[in-house]
């Protein structure tokens, strides 16, 4: 489902981005601090330029956190989901660098399971996405179906850009359209910057890429 939402030929955001499937759950959906590890590890070596993580946990483990950081300080964006148990830290996403994701519905309204807290970085949709799904296609929900909505739109920013992941985040943070009430002290831990926009996101890389484009022309001449 996930991989359908990010890069899927039909539904997906980036269609064009290649794919790496990193097994690190069983089939009930439940794995290791170690698999984890192991996966975040395996992304790092193969120098992938986005990791979604569909994935969480309440509980906090440090030599995850490092794993993450060393993935970040690689330049690779790490997209996580940031819940669905309404209220708390759910981790990776949680942790700094780790662009958090939240869930919203086709009203661009909060959804009522995704995870309000302090480290919320953006906002997808995530309620009854349409997705590719063993023998066919599935409408499902929560934030791990928001999280490739926004590991979709930095594999596109990828593609135009070789750019830093936390740099990447903050363009995707900067052009993010303000739903909801901008003027809820809880705003920024509902729905972080926004809405992500892949076009907004885009239209920002495209406009950087000729300015320094046209910056490099008239310094060769």
């Amino acid at each position: 489902n996930t991989a359908g939402i990010a890069a899927g030929k039909t539904v997906g955001v980036a269609p064009a981005a290649q794919l790496y499937a990193v097994r690190v759950l069983n089939a009930l959906g439940f794995g290791s601090e170690a698999a984890v590890i192991y996966g975040i590890e395996w992304c790092i070596n193969q120098d992938v330029d986005v990791m979604n993580m569909s994935l969480g946990s309440t509980f906090r483990s440090l030599l995850e956190e490092q794993a993450c950081r060393a993935a970040l300080q690689k330049g690779i964006l790490i997209a996580a989901a940031a819940g669905n148990s309404g209220y708390g830290a759910d981790y990776p996403a949680a942790y700094e660098g780790v662009t958090a994701v939240a869930a919203v519905d086709r009203n661009n309204e909060h959804a009522n399971f995704s995870n309000i807290w302090e480290t919320n970085d953006i906002a997808a949709p995530g309620v009854e996405i349409y997705s590719a799904h063993p023998g066919g296609f599935k409408k499902l929900s929560g934030t791990s179906m928001a999280t490739p909505h926004v590991a979709g739109v930095a594999a596109l920013g990828k593609s135009l850009q070789r750019i830093a992941g936390q740099n990447l985040e903050e363009v995707i943070k900067e052009t993010a359209e303000k739903i909801g009430d901008p003027n809820d002290p809880e705003y920024e831990s509902i729905y972080g910057a926004g809405l992500v926009r892949a076009d907004q996101v885009v239209k920002v890389l495209i406009k950087n890429y000729e300015r320094r484009k046209a910056y490099a022309t008239r310094k060769s001449k």
